[in-house]
């Protein structure tokens, strides 16, 4: 059974004050969180992660952070309500074939949390063994129509509103610094999700159990704020229009 380890502990009692001393002292970094609103959500998810890892014991910790657990199905769902709801509304100013794209993103966000695309095919889809495998040409038809679906809608979006996403976070925009934000942390799971398995397994460095449940924790729950941020960023960029 995984155990926190105490150093581990006295590491996490040894910064927490002094780094709290900071933030409340630091005008500059409370002006940075003021101007970037996207930043709330990612520390406060940060901070729910770094609590229950201190806090739940490691059976309970095991059982949130399960594969299709309560924490990844959170986010699953959060994603599948966006995607739900963006049938039913639309901002005015957005295309139907920009919000299609935004919707299908959610939706393939939310499958993908689920890891469906696993459970229909028994593989990852986005491997391109699965296609040069043995599996039915129907399966293999569909899997590739959702991803070249999946991919266009990211094409498009970058094609038709790069430029203008990088002008307006040079102006500070609210809504671009919060899709920047949203980026950042998609590159922060990835490497966080990647990052304990590449050392223990590339470079042959020991991590101990509570180190790599602490990683998992902040992983899992960063992700969690992926949903709240595209929410945030929609919000932002329909009230920029009402103006």
């Amino acid at each position: 059974m995984l155990t926190c380890a105490p150093a581990s502990e006295m590491i996490l009692l040894a910064i927490w004050p002094s780094t709290t001393a900071f933030c409340m002292r630091s005008s500059s970094l409370h002006r940075l969180v003021c101007a970037w609103p996207a930043l709330h959500i990612l520390l406060l998810t940060l901070l729910c992660g770094l609590a229950a890892w201190h806090l739940l014991p490691p059976a309970s910790q095991i059982w949130w952070l399960q594969e299709n657990g309560p924490v990844e199905g959170a986010t699953a769902a959060l994603f599948g309500l966006l995607a739900l709801a963006g049938l039913f509304w639309r901002p005015l100013h957005s295309t139907r074939i920009t919000w299609f794209a935004v919707c299908t993103l959610c939706a393939a966000a939310g499958a993908r949390e689920m890891d469906w695309h696993i459970r229909w095919t028994g593989k990852s889809i986005i491997k391109i063994s699965y296609y040069l495998g043995d599996a039915p040409w129907a399966h293999k038809l569909l899997a590739f129509i959702a991803l070249s679906l999946t991919a266009l809608c990211v094409i498009y979006l970058l094609w038709r509103y790069g430029l203008q996403l990088w002008r307006a976070f040079l102006l500070g925009k609210p809504f671009a610094r919060t899709v920047a934000t949203l980026f950042a942390t998609l590159v922060l799971t990835k490497i966080m999700d990647r990052s304990v398995n590449l050392l223990i397994q590339d470079f042959g460095v020991a991590i101990a159990p509570s180190t790599a449940m602490l990683v998992s924790m902040l992983e899992e729950t960063c992700e969690m704020s992926l949903p709240f941020m595209v929410a945030l960023a929609v919000w932002q960029n329909w009230r920029a229009h009402r103006v």
